[in-house]
Parts: structure tokens; C-alpha cells; sequence
């Protein structure tokens, strides 16, 4: 008698979505500071930790008993390996996972299919089925909880990676820092020769310094955004630097000037240092990275900007390699969340963390 095999789940495509709800969440930090106000940010996170995780179809089948499974499994692997699907593990009771179902997509010839690759078909009962399983490896916990109910799988926890995502990563004392550097970046913004008033502000972390400033002259020239400004301010610390501003009496050219604070405009210094007493404007010379080759110009920088960069903005903070971005209000072109995530294309060549909403309603004032 011709022996059954029933499949139990067909479809004409074999990759679906699992039911994870794909609405983006933006989970926000709340702490409170020394002057009892609070402090609100978020982290932009890569579309794959958030979206629907993919599903594949793959055949299963059940083994009779289960004191075979171990042979089952040396066999399978050695005559049968799914390298696409390393991240799941074999076995699930007595299921086994044979092969992706686009292996072999006529139902009734599993049976051969498995004697061709040289795989014992006795060790199975006579009915095989068809189940979805995720078809890449969970990037969150949160991802594995929801999977690993469907099938057994590999997960590796990043400890670091974890608290970007649940958005413990930064302690009270830092996100005070955070808070009075996007301050700072806000008073830079009434600077600004722009219909729209833009300030950042790039900072040393290593040493909690203002390494530049720049603020926002596109009446000027289209391309000075707050952002370009400011990147081509630190790398007048570095002995570089394509620009001068009309307003910055550094056009001068005193060469008797500290080099170290040639990032900061000096209409801005002198009261800066008057205001926030307890921060260092301009780069330690214990620190100073004047020597370009040691590093490459915003290596290991953070930067604080009153609105979302726009992609001219963003991508050259790709190729200046910021180490992190924190925006106040969004901006409807903008790189970092609004229209894409930048910082996250994977065949870029450098990414940058972000987090948006720092100090947000002080940051939409500025624009009236």
C-alpha cells in the first residue's frame, strides 16, 4: 500500500511575516536631573529590531523514536545541512526539521527526496508536515521570546546592544550632560543667518569638552547647514577647515590664537564660558587631536543638534564618522528617522547611534 504523506500547511509563497505588530515604538528615557525638570530621549533603532520578523516554510518530520533522534541529527547534518538556517536548532520533541520546503516543493516526494540524500526514512512516521519557522536569527530578546515558542533557536544577548534597546543606557549624571549640551546648541541656534534657526554642538566625550559649534548660514550658502558648519569647525582644529564666517573675527587669521578652540565662534566663547562655567569649551591639549592621522576627524565625537539632519547633513556625518547623534525635534526631510535611517544602511561603510527628542519642545521653539 502506497504510503500517506499529508502535508498540513500549503501556501503558493513560502516566506511570510509573523504576527509581530510592525508599529515602531519609541521608547523614551525619563530621568530626573538636579533641577527637578526631566530629561526625554529616544533611540532611532534599526528597522530589523522593530519590523515583522521574516518566516520561511520548512518540511518536519516526526521520528518514532525518540532514542534515534542523536543519529537522526548526525545524519542530517552531515547528508542534509541548512546552512541558511543555522540559527534554528533541529529538533523540537519529536519534530525534526528536515529541509526548507523550496528544496522540494512536490509533496510526494519527500520520502525519495530524504533517501536521495542518503538520509534513513524508517526513523520517521509516515505523515510529514509543513511549518513556518523564522527564517533569520532574532536580533532583540524580545524577537527570541516571541520565536523561540515556535521553534528552538540560537540567540547570542548583547549586553550593550540591550540597553540601547530598552534605553538604559545612559546614566542620571549623563543624561544631565546630554541635556546641557543640546542647551548649548539651542543658544548657538538664535545665531543662525537661516529661515530656519539651527544650532549643533560637537563634543569630546572621552574628556567632556566642546571640541566646535556651528549654527545654521544657508542664506549664505546653501550648503551651510548647522551641521556642515560644525563638522568643518572641528576640523579646523585639525589644521583644516574650508570656511569662515562673516560674524567670526576669526577671518583674521591671529595666529596668536589658541588652535584648540577654533571650532567655537569666538561671538560665541567668551559668553558660553561665562554661562556654563562647568564645561570645557574647546579641546584639552593633553587630548588634542591637531594631528589628523591619528584619528579621522569626528572619530569618537558626539553630536547635539537642535533639529533631525537633513541627508546632505546626515551623510556627512557618515563619512566625518560621528560616533553618536542626539536631535531635538524631527524634521520632515530628515536622515536619521523621518525619511530613512542613515546611520543604519548597512553597506555604508560607517554607522553612528542615534537618539532623537532631547530636550524637544525648547528645540520646536526656535522655529516660532
Amino acid at each position: 500500500m502506497k504510503k500517506e504523506i499529508t502535508f498540513l500547511k500549503k501556501k503558493k509563497h513560502h516566506v511570510k511575516e509573523m504576527n509581530i505588530p510592525s508599529k515602531r515604538r519609541k521608547i523614551t528615557q525619563q530621568i530626573t536631573v538636579e533641577n527637578n525638570s526631566h530629561v526625554f530621549l529616544y533611540p532611532i533603532l534599526p528597522y530589523d529590531f522593530l519590523k515583522d520578523l521574516l518566516m520561511t516554510e520548512v518540511v518536519v518530520g516526526e521520528v518514532c523514536d525518540l532514542k534515534s533522534i542523536s543519529n537522526i541529527v548526525v545524519e542530517l547534518n552531515n547528508n542534509l545541512p541548512i546552512s541558511e538556517l543555522a540559527h534554528l536548532k533541529r529538533v523540537k520533541g519529536r519534530n525534526i526539521l528536515l529541509f526548507p520546503l523550496s528544496m522540494c516543493m512536490n509533496v510526494t516526494e519527500v520520502r525519495s527526496y530524504l533517501m536521495k540524500k542518503n538520509v534513513n526514512v524508517s526513523y520517521f512516521k509516515d505523515v510529514f508536515k509543513v511549518i513556518a519557522v523564522p527564517a533569520t536569527s532574532p536580533k532583540t530578546r524580545e524577537q527570541y521570546n516571541k520565536v523561540k515558542t515556535i521553534w528552538p533557536c540560537n540567540f547570542h544577548k548583547n549586553d550593550y546592544l540591550e540597553k540601547i534597546i530598552t534605553n538604559t543606557i545612559f546614566s542620571q549624571q549623563q543624561l544631565s550632560c546630554h541635556k546641557t549640551y543640546m542647551q548649548i546648541a539651542i543658544d548657538a541656534a538664535y545665531l543662525a543667518n537661516s529661515s530656519l534657526r539651527v544650532g549643533a554642538v560637537v563634543v569630546d566625550p572621552n574628556v567632556n569638552c566642546v571640541v566646535a559649534i556651528g549654527y545654521g548660514n544657508d542664506n549664505e550658502n546653501p550648503c551651510k547647514h548647522a551641521v556642515m558648519i560644525a563638522i568643518d569647525n572641528v576640523a579646523k582644529t585639525q589644521e583644516g577647515g574650508a570656511w569662515t564666517t562673516k560674524t567670526d573675527d576669526r577671518e583674521t587669521k591671529n595666529v596668536t590664537e589658541d588652535k584648540n578652540t577654533q571650532g567655537i565662534p569666538t561671538i560665541l566663547l567668551n559668553n558660553l564660558r561665562n554661562k556654563y562655567s562647568d564645561i570645557i569649551f574647546g579641546i584639552p591639549k593633553s587630548s588634542s587631536k591637531i594631528d589628523a592621522s591619528e584619528s579621522y576627524l569626528c572619530t569618537d565625537y558626539c553630536l547635539y543638534v537642535t533639529q533631525e539632519p537633513c541627508l546632505m547633513c546626515g551623510m556627512a556625518l557618515i563619512h566625518s564618522r560621528i560616533k553618536r547623534v542626539f536631535f531635538g525635534c524631527k524634521n520632515s526631510k530628515g536622515s536619521l528617522e523621518s525619511l530613512c535611517q542613515i546611520q543604519n544602511v548597512k553597506e555604508l561603510n560607517h554607522h553612528f547611534e542615534a537618539f532623537g527628542g532631547l530636550l524637544i519642545d525648547e528645540c520646536k521653539a526656535l522655529f516660532g
